[in-house]
């Protein structure tokens, strides 16, 4: 990791092994998230993406930083693809990905660090309920905060369906679906996994 970019992952399962194909890609393209929650019991999403990611964010010494989930996403390029992905659109403060209706998902952003943590801090005090994209989608629609959608997937691929990039980008995320009280998404992402890095 550089020191620009700081790369932060919710993952408040048992152990490393439920996000293994997240890691295994971000080592793929020399990636090194940091994974927060490990060991720590889910409480629900307001905690893992508004509260306690606001206490992750204030301990981020890097200028930029890239907020995505871990159990249903994985890496398909380096940093430096995600740099040129943000300079092709702009360089906006703030990037989130975007789902096939496109609107916002909640599970990914690629920011100015101190853009994200003001951002964050209106979500929280201008916004009410316990999801996070509910939250977020309602910050942007009454224009509390500026948020650029990767409509392009520069940086974000999403698909609540499954599908796979035909050229691989910086994030892929596939949200959506069951979560195994054992395995979580592996069901989903080992198939994904080695369909694109057998």
């Amino acid at each position: 990791m550089t020191r620009l970019l700081t790369i932060l992952a919710p993952a408040f399962y048992p152990s490393r092994d439920r996000v293994r194909y997240f890691l295994d890609s971000a080592a793929r393209w020399g990636l090194e998230p940091t994974l927060y929650g490990l060991g720590e019991v889910f409480t629900g999403w307001e905690v893992t993406h508004i509260t306690r990611l606001a206490a992750e964010l204030a301990r981020v010494r890097t200028p930029m930083v890239l907020m995505t989930d871990a159990c249903d996403a994985l890496f398909g390029a380096d940093e430096q693809t995600l740099s040129d992905g943000w300079d092709a659109l702009g360089r906006p403060p703030i990037v989130m990905g975007v789902e096939e209706d496109n609107k916002v998902n909640g599970g990914g952003w690629f920011a100015e660090t101190q853009a994200l943590i003001d951002a964050l801090g209106i979500v929280t005090r201008e916004t009410t309920g316990g999801d996070p994209q509910v939250r977020w989608r309602e910050a942007i629609d009454r224009g509390l905060v500026d948020v650029r959608p990767d409509y392009e997937k520069y940086i974000f691929w999403v698909s609540t369906r499954g599908v796979v990039p035909q050229i691989l980008t910086p994030v892929m995320h596939f949200p959506g679906g069951y979560s195994d009280p054992e395995t979580g998404r592996d069901y989903r992402m080992g198939p994904i996994f080695e369909g694109l890095y057998g």
